[in-house]
């Protein structure tokens, strides 16, 4: 959604398989364009959305291509926020409920003079089956619920990072790029 009139519309991809980046700074202009829906690939219509304009992860700011770090080009989602406020898209119904044992592996990172992140793609419909991925003080924090468990290592804001997480109660882990830590997640 373009911030200018509030207005959405579909943003495919380049021949090659990339997000046709010229299409979507073209319909978005000198503002700022959110992420209202984002479409399954697989043609189940498994699609993720926000509609709440405030929620919605940005995708361009200010006219220019979010990148997934400093040092690419790559386009990236910003999504930041408090706990009351976190940008996120999320499946409709019951399409994205997941129970542990999962594992979901992301590149991400927290933007330059930013100390706080989220994962812009929850599981679940209610607290009791959420999922998520947070970042605080340059580190991470995977949740299942309201249990969470801390990597060991920070990183350097600005960076994109591997972040593997491995949901399996008392034997879960969290893997920041290449180094493990164990502990336990969720209910």
């Amino acid at each position: 959604m373009r911030s200018s009139d509030s207005t959405s519309t579909p943003i495919g991809f380049t021949a090659g398989g990339d997000l046709n980046a010229t299409a979507l700074l073209a319909f978005v202009g000198a503002g700022d364009g959110r992420i209202v829906t984002w479409y399954d690939q697989t043609g189940y219509g498994q699609n993720m959305t926000q509609s709440v304009a405030a929620r919605q992860p940005l995708i361009v700011t200010a006219g220019s291509l979010n990148a997934i770090s400093d040092h690419s080009t790559l386009p990236g989602i910003l999504s930041t926020g408090t706990s009351s406020s976190w940008q996120y898209i999320v499946a409709s119904g019951n399409h994205l409920n997941v129970s542990q044992p999962c594992t979901r592996v992301s590149v991400n990172g927290f933007p330059a003079g930013t100390k706080s992140t989220n994962s812009p793609f929850l599981e679940g419909t209610s607290n009791a089956t959420v999922m998520s991925l947070l970042g605080a003080n340059n580190y991470y924090r995977m949740y299942d619920y309201n249990t969470g468990l801390t990597s060991a290592n920070a990183v350097r804001q600005g960076d994109a990072n591997i972040v593997n997480e491995n949901y399996n109660t008392t034997s879960s882990s969290i893997i920041v790029n290449g180094t493990v830590t164990t502990g336990s997640v969720g209910i």
